[in-house]
């Protein structure tokens, strides 16, 4: 029951921050239900693109981070763990690989695909929960990237989102525990 009442808080509150950054209730409630499930369902040709608000997107880019978590992180937090996503190694891992690969990419995006550093940032971060969740949104072409942000792409679709966790890919606790026995 918990996990209900923590799917139903997330999904009003995309909703609702959909709606306050420009989108109708049919496509915030479309694009909350396809972001938390991680199943991607835009409701434009464009994706998320269409809208290109930078607002919606980040707001979409942290609610498919969440979807990509361990739900029984979700759970322990709202029992009164405030601290169990920073212990946690799986979320620890899974956040550092976005980061890490966001950052990356950004720096060869740069001046490459994109002409102001902020619009680079947004689209690769972006891009890159995407991608590692398999929501499938997008606001931006990555198929015209440099080579190496492609790749990093590819490898954010292999390792995946969190185990116990909407998303799909290898799951990262299966990578953390490749890396203990190696």
């Amino acid at each position: 029951m918990i996990l209900w009442k923590v799917y139903l808080f997330l999904t009003v509150r995309e909703t609702v921050l959909l709606l306050v950054g420009g989108m109708d209730l049919p496509d915030s409630l479309c694009h909350t239900f396809g972001t938390l499930g991680t199943g991607g369902l835009p409701t434009k040709n464009a994706s998320i693109g269409y809208h290109n608000s930078v607002y919606i997107d980040t707001a979409v880019t942290v609610f498919m981070l969440i979807g990509g978590a361990n739900f029984a992180l979700h759970i322990q937090l709202v029992r009164g763990s405030p601290l169990v996503m920073r212990r946690d190694p799986e979320f620890r891992f899974y956040l550092g690989v976005f980061v890490a690969f966001s950052i990356v990419s950004t720096v060869n995006l740069y001046g490459a695909a994109y002409e102001s550093f902020g619009k680079t940032l947004r689209h690769s971060s972006f891009q890159f929960a995407s991608i590692m969740t398999t929501t499938g949104y997008a606001t931006a072409d990555f198929e015209m990237w440099p080579g190496l942000a492609e790749i990093i792409l590819v490898l954010c679709m292999f390792i995946g989102s969190s185990v116990s966790s909407m998303g799909g890919g290898m799951k990262r606790m299966r990578m953390i525990g490749l890396k203990m026995i190696g």
